[in-house]
């Protein structure tokens, strides 16, 4: 138990800086708290291994010692962080005021990454009175970064003037690293044509931004998107290879400063990430241990790491790039061994093969968390070019990059072909707690089959007296492969398929019936609504934006996405204007960047139909999307198309807008569009071709325009809820006050607006 003491202190010291880290301390505190108990228990590792312990009990003495000396000096950081606080509150206040939250489910969401990207609060101070402003952009406005408890000094003093002379020096060391990096940059542009030469930049420099969406997007579902991250490979080859080469020359100490030094200018020059600081230190602890002639510790430099890692991005660990870069190497030191060693593989292929698979299984439950998908074929992808890759970024450095561009067109070809594979992307939604609760079930009985299989194995041992390894018996290793194949395609069809299976056996097995499902999409000056049917159905109207620039990948993709929804059956378009439609329609034509396919789109059906809407219905047949028209009376699933009336001439687009009555036995909804015509006939309709006396929700016309919705027609529909979707400071002034006065004098409904609310959704 003893031994294992510096992972207890690690984790130990690791929530408490999490703990600290959310109270918004002093994060550098703990950083120099670290290193100290770090070095502690260095210097008394070797007090800390059973064999001394059985025989020495000052040793014993001493390992204690360590012990409680840490847990003083954890605690002492902890009051000194606490010290700060009121200031990290008021960062934390400030954050809170100038970033939003995701406005729907699914969406990116501002305020949570600002408070996890490294530990840059962006915080707005006045130099001159030190009060926070309305986050104006103005000269007198800076960002600060670390917040320390030290007060610094004015800079007309001698201390003052020191600060000056190491900010100046650091400000041109960095600026040295700039021009070493615009010269490789030179390099690789003059040597490769465009495509190849963005791959390089992004493996080499970590500038991504030349990288098409449409390689990011087969990059992704190829799985290898994380090649592009500068971390663990880059730093073996860059830091590994250089300490081997020194070692044929100089000492070992030289050779690994050397080596460490230029590992870090790398990482500035490319800018320093989550997964470069854990690369960063795990190889320093290498290093360190070569030095010392120790066995390098896996296990504690993987908790150390994590530790300082979170000290410096306190946040880090709900950012994407931490949870994968610490879970890759987690499952290389504490999964992949016990599994291999547990089906006894010797061959390098296939133990290559098998690793390849876990880890792609352990790291498609946090890709389908973050992304609401996941990519089955990103194994075969990993098998067959990830061994290529330190051969691809070797010759980049050394600047023979016409070999190393052939082999990345070959990647990318071979990419292209895996991602045309059909389910190459399956949209699975959002992982809930049950599925995350089943995973881990799921893994938890494998583990103790495994160690029941290892009990077995030594009981064997010590009966038959030979303590060598031996090979499975034929019908035992079939067991073994046939249960680790089976705990694969499990944790798969949960993660990709948990939503449908559960609705599956709740419908089978008639455990509850099917709820109906409408939801406000916040798109900004603009409509989305998105209805479940009791069938199961995926329904939604409109879908467009006049101020959200690329409203489907931002908003309505995402939202999709976090339902699990890879098909739309019905898609209703209630008039031409773009910001009911340019959304869907980019839906449509980017299948292959979205994922999600409309099977159905629903239309209004008069003869004198406007440009833009005859133009809807060319692109929905050229992409192969079915077409429907509907006129009044018509009735699709529980919808009813009340208006426009056949014979309707008109001027303006939003006259011809189409109105739906939804009906079932609780639930009623009126959606109409942008229309503006006679109320009074619109009223007839309703009372025409359905049975509803009253709403359960009004989708309030025209985004809640002032001569929308007369006193006479809330009157007679009544309704619960008024929606109302419209863009945050919309130039149109949307929702008029005129009209929010008459909703609430004419009717008891709860009023929700997106602008001010973001996404509504109803269930029932």
């Amino acid at each position: 138990m003893i031994v294992k003491r510096p992972m207890i202190i690690a984790l130990i010291a690791y929530v408490l800086t999490e703990c600290m880290a959310y109270a918004n301390c002093s994060i550098n505190i703990f950083v120099y708290t670290y290193a100290v108990i770090m070095l502690l228990f260095l210097a008394n590792r070797r007090y800390m291994q059973k064999k001394i312990l059985k025989n020495n009990k000052k040793a014993e003495q001493k390992s204690v010692s360590a012990f409680i000396c840490a847990g003083i000096l954890i605690f002492l950081s902890g009051l000194l962080g606490y010290n700060v606080m009121e200031k990290g509150l008021e960062i934390k206040a400030e954050v809170y005021r100038l970033y939003k939250p995701a406005r729907n489910e699914g969406n990116f969401d501002e305020r949570r990454y600002e408070l996890s990207i490294q530990n840059i609060f962006f915080y707005e101070k006045d130099v001159n009175n030190n009060s926070i402003k309305n986050g104006e952009k103005d000269n007198k406005k800076h960002k600060i970064g670390f917040i320390n408890p030290i007060i610094y000094p004015n800079d007309g003093n001698f201390a003052g003037l020191i600060k000056k002379n190491i900010s100046f020096f650091a400000k041109n060391y960095m600026d040295n690293l700039s021009k070493i990096k615009l010269w490789m940059e030179y390099k690789i542009d003059n040597n490769c044509d465009e495509e190849t030469a963005s791959i390089y930049r992004a493996l080499l420099i970590g500038d991504k931004k030349s990288i098409t969406e449409d390689d990011k997007l087969m990059f992704r579902i190829a799985g290898i998107s994380h090649i592009f991250a500068i971390s663990g490979l880059h730093i073996s080859i860059l830091g590994i290879g250089l300490y081997n080469l020194l070692r044929k020359k100089f000492m070992m100490p030289f050779s690994v400063l050397v080596s460490i030094f230029l590992i870090v200018n790398y990482s500035l020059m490319i800018g320093i990430s989550v997964s470069t600081t854990r690369a960063i230190v795990m190889f320093a602890l290498r290093m360190i241990a070569e030095v010392y002639g120790r066995k390098y510790d896996e296990v504690n430099g993987y908790i150390i790491s994590l530790m300082i890692v979170s000290s410096i991005y306190p946040w880090g660990f709900t950012g994407f790039s931490y949870q994968m870069s610490f879970a890759a190497v987690g499952v290389c030191y504490f999964i992949i061994p016990k599994v291999t060693g547990f089906l006894k593989i010797n061959s390098f292929v296939l133990r290559t093969i098998i690793s390849s698979a876990i880890l792609n299984m352990f790291l498609s439950v946090l890709i389908a968390i973050n992304y609401y998908e996941i990519y089955p074929y990103t194994v075969l992808t990993n098998i067959c070019i990830l061994p290529f890759m330190g051969v691809v970024i070797v010759l980049g450095f050394l600047g023979l990059f016409k070999i190393g561009g052939f082999l990345i067109k070959c990647g990318m070809g071979l990419c292209d072909v895996i991602c045309s594979f059909k389910y190459s992307r399956i949209i699975c939604g959002k992982i809930n707690e049950w599925q995350i609760i089943v995973i881990i079930i799921i893994f938890m009985v494998y583990i103790i089959y495994i160690k029941v299989s290892e009990n077995k194995d030594e009981r064997n041992k010590i009966k038959t007296g030979d303590f060598n390894d031996y090979k499975d018996e034929k019908k035992t290793a079939v067991i073994k492969w046939i249960s680790t194949g089976l705990i694969y395609v499990a944790v798969f069809a949960n993660v990709g398929f948990g939503i449908h299976i559960k609705d599956f056996l709740i419908n089978y097995f008639n455990i509850s019936e099917r709820k109906i499902e409408m939801v406000m999409v916040d798109v900004g000056q603009g409509d989305f609504f998105y209805v479940k049917t009791k069938e199961g159905l995926n329904v939604t109207i409109d879908g467009g934006s006049s101020d959200i620039r690329e409203v489907a990948k931002y908003r309505m993709v995402p939202f999709l996405k976090y339902k699990g929804i890879s098909t739309i059956d019905y898609a209703f378009i209630s008039h031409g204007d773009d910001d009911h439609n340019n959304g869907i329609m980019d839906i449509i034509t980017n299948y292959d960047l979205y994922g999600i396919s409309i099977s159905n789109l629903i239309v209004t059906k008069l003869d004198n139909m406007d440009e833009s809407l005859e133009r809807i219905i060319d692109t929905a047949y050229a992409y192969g999307v079915n077409v429907i028209r509907m006129e009044e009376g018509d009735k699709l699933l529980d919808f009813i198309c009340v208006m426009p009336y056949k014979e309707l001439t008109y001027e303006d687009p939003n006259e011809a807008s189409m109105v739906l009555s939804y009906e079932d036995k609780e639930t009623s909804a009126l959606f109409t569009g942008d229309y503006n015509y006679d109320e009074e006939y619109l009223l007839n309709n309703i009372s025409k071709y359905t049975d509803v006396e009253s709403y359960t929700i009004l989708k309030v016309a025209h985004h809640g325009s002032r001569f929308s919705t007369t006193d006479s027609f809330l009157k007679k529909i009544k309704p619960d809820y008024a929606w109302i979707s419209c863009g945050i400071k919309n130039r149109y002034g949307h929702p008029a006050n005129e009209l929010l006065e008459r909703i609430s004098k004419n009717t008891s409904a709860s009023i929700y607006v997106t602008k001010e609310v973001g996404e509504v959704e109803y269930n029932k």
